[in-house]
């Protein structure tokens, strides 16, 4: 299974996630796919990627519950300019994202 790595970063009050611009280039595409995204046993969370490649970034990942999931596990204390970045298992089967959280990504 293919792994991705997406970085947490701050969007005015919340915390998201964005895919790299080569990722959401190759694997996600276009503005407005569909994700589904597990971050936690049994949580699965349904939406669409917002900004994306036109703006020379990454696809974002902005949720309510994505930012109390970072806060919670504290990936949104990282030192000024060193985002966290988190592995997930990525997927594609019928028009739909499928992501689930593997572990921290650790270089």
């Amino acid at each position: 299974m293919l792994e991705l790595i997406l970085k947490v970063q701050k969007s005015y009050d919340k915390y998201r996630l964005e895919f790299t611009k080569q990722d959401s280039l190759t694997y996600i595409k276009e503005r407005g796919a569909f994700i589904d995204i597990t971050i936690l046993p049994y949580k699965n969370i349904q939406l669409k990627t917002t900004c994306g490649p036109h703006n020379n970034k990454g696809y974002d990942l902005l949720n309510k519950e994505i930012h109390h999931w970072i806060l919670l596990n504290k990936y949104h204390d990282y030192p000024k300019g060193k985002p966290t970045k988190l592995i997930f298992k990525y997927q594609f089967n019928e028009g739909i994202h499928f992501l689930t959280f593997h572990k921290t990504y650790t270089e």
